[in-house]
């Protein structure tokens, strides 16, 4: 699925060369096909308008999803990508 960047704040996204999966029911954050994890938000730019986004991928990125937000709700990494991939992955190691 093509993955999107939404805007802050607002109901407008921008396009991007990335292919994958959404982890988060907000779309602010998704596995690439290349198995990258990525942060598909940020501000308004005339650039993203027009051209699209091209998101870096996260250097560390979180083994929970959703930790220390306000609403409580966390979800271990490899949890969320079996639930949005729907199928087992393989054991660590």
């Amino acid at each position: 699925m093509p993955l999107r960047v939404t805007v802050a704040g607002r109901s407008r996204s921008y396009r991007t060369p990335l292919q994958g999966w959404y982890v988060r029911n907000d779309r602010t954050m998704a596995v690439g096909t290349d198995g990258e994890l990525y942060v598909l938000s940020g501000p308004r730019t005339w650039t993203g308008t027009l051209r699209g986004v091209t998101p870096r991928p996260v250097d560390e990125p979180p083994l929970v999803l959703g930790a220390g937000s306000r609403d409580g709700e966390s979800i271990d990494l490899d949890a969320a990508l079996r639930r949005t991939l729907g199928r087992d992955l393989p054991p660590e190691g």
